[in-house]
């Protein structure tokens, strides 16, 4: 057992020496205040904030972040940011320590306010696909956004209901207790858009999103697509499994969490995990970051990576600050389509 310490201590001790030439520095926290009960995605900025890969039992050989004495869950981490998201908390301002493993431990005095989760508190949902239209082979799409409201209370839900293209009031879109609404969103920039719930009654909200062909309702009643948390977003996308089939139409979909910037997109080789290929992906910021994401696509994998064509299927990692992820793969002949996404 002294054995073990002592050794950990050494090590610790050799590699914050030799992480003495380096400076790690957290610029700023954003944002800098959250709810009580934590999950506030926290983007710590700075330089060299990624550690040593260590291997001792110690938890000082790790990259953490404190709030206040409890440990966050960092979802990313990169040379100049770091992305945890906040643990449970009492109220008022707290501490952020960031610790670098291996280079340095910083303390944040009062980097951190915890709020109390007050009536108009809202959590934030993605809803990757919002419109509606025509598509190829004379498919006609078309988007359900269904809300369940199985409180006692009546719930406003927020986000773009109206259409923008129409000059008339629009009126606050409401659901009765124990009542399912059926609304359609209307995005202005990319596909998808951006929902809003009050926290207090989430648990007792559903929310289901459905598209369908409208040309052929009569042999399929559309896929489901995932409705995204914001507990979902993450630094790494990995899908499995990505057919390259003629057949179909593969189309990679990214949304970034708040600002725009540039994902990497590798494509690898499943059975051995080589790469195949890679690319960088324009991820553009929202002009109403308060209702649309960020959003960048590739149309066709197989048509920008046509080398994979070579191989029956393959894996895509996508690669961000904080991201969510999906492949759609559409049937030329049926238009049925299949979701792969981040499990």
């Amino acid at each position: 057992m002294n054995r073990t310490f002592d050794m950990t201590r050494a090590i610790l001790a050799l590699l914050f020496a030799l992480g003495a030439v380096a400076e790690p520095r957290v610029n700023s926290i954003s944002p800098a205040s959250g709810p009580a009960q934590g999950g506030t995605y926290v983007v710590i900025s700075g330089s060299d904030l990624n550690g040593f890969a260590l291997a001792c039992p110690s938890i000082e050989c790790a990259n953490y972040v404190q709030f206040g004495g409890v440990m966050g869950t960092i979802v990313a981490n990169f040379d100049k940011q770091m992305v945890a998201i906040t643990p449970a908390h009492a109220g008022g301002p707290v501490d952020v320590i960031v610790n670098v493993a291996g280079k340095a431990k910083l303390t944040i005095a009062n980097g951190f306010r915890y709020e109390a989760v007050s009536d108009s508190d809202m959590v934030r949902l993605l809803i990757p696909i919002a419109s509606s239209g025509p598509g190829a082979f004379g498919s006609q799409w078309s988007t359900d956004l269904a809300i369940h409201n199985a409180s006692d209370e009546i719930v406003y839900p927020e986000g773009p209901f109206c259409n923008p293209f129409i000059l008339a009031p629009c009126i606050q879109y409401l659901i009765e207790p124990h009542r399912t609404g059926h609304r359609q969103l209307y995005p202005l920039f990319g596909p998808g858009a951006l929902l809003y719930l009050p926290r207090r009654l989430i648990n007792d909200i559903d929310v289901q999103l459905r598209v369908q062909d409208l040309s052929r309702q009569s042999q399929t009643w559309g896929t489901a697509i995932p409705v995204v948390r914001d507990a979902d977003f993450r630094g790494i996308v990995r899908l499995h499994a990505i057919p390259t089939d003629s057949r179909f139409r593969d189309t990679l979909r990214i949304y970034g969490y708040v600002n725009g910037g540039t994902a990497k997109v590798r494509i690898l080789d499943e059975a051995t995990g080589a790469l195949i290929a890679s690319t960088e992906v324009n991820i553009a910021a929202s002009q109403d970051p308060t209702s649309y994401p960020p959003f960048g696509q590739i149309a066709s994998l197989r048509d920008a990576f046509p080398e994979i064509a070579t191989h029956a299927t393959v894996g895509v990692e996508v690669e961000s600050t904080l991201i969510w992820a999906f492949v759609a793969i559409t049937n030329n002949e049926t238009q049925h389509v299949t979701v792969i996404a981040p499990q």
